[in-house]
C-alpha cells in the first residue's frame, strides 16, 4: 500500500479503493445470477456497469435477505450495518468526485 502524502493523493487513494470495492460488488452480482462462467464479463459490461451504485447496494441487500432469510421472525442484522457503511463511503466518494483536485506549483 502506498501512503498518500497530500490531500490530492488521499482523494485519489479513496476513490481508487472505492472503485475496487465496486468492482467486487459487480462480480458478486454477476456471480449470483450466472455463476462463475464466461457470461460474467458480458453481464457486467452490458448491464451491471449501467446500474447506479446505490441501486447495486440495495440489490445486494435484497440478495442477502434472500440468501439469509429471517430466523424466528427476525431479520438477520448481519449485513445491514456493513451495507450502511458502504452507502456512507459511496456518499464520500461522490463528494470527492465533485471537488476539484488542488493543484500545487
Amino acid at each position: 500500500m502506498i501512503e498518500p502524502k497530500n490531500p490530492n493523493e488521499y482523494r485519489g487513494y479513496f476513490i481508487h479503493e472505492f472503485a475496487k470495492l465496486e468492482y467486487e460488488i459487480d462480480y458478486y452480482l454477476a456471480n449470483f445470477f450466472v455463476g462463475p462462467t464466461p457470461l460474467q464479463n458480458p453481464l457486467i459490461s452490458i448491464l451491471i456497469d449501467r446500474i447506479p451504485f446505490e441501486n447495486k447496494r440495495t440489490a445486494i441487500k435484497a440478495l442477502l435477505d434472500f440468501q439469509y432469510p429471517k430466523q424466528n421472525g427476525k431479520k438477520s442484522p448481519r449485513f445491514g450495518k456493513m451495507l450502511d457503511e458502504i452507502g456512507k463511503y459511496a456518499r464520500i466518494r461522490n463528494e470527492l468526485n465533485r471537488v476539484r483536485a488542488r493543484t500545487t506549483l
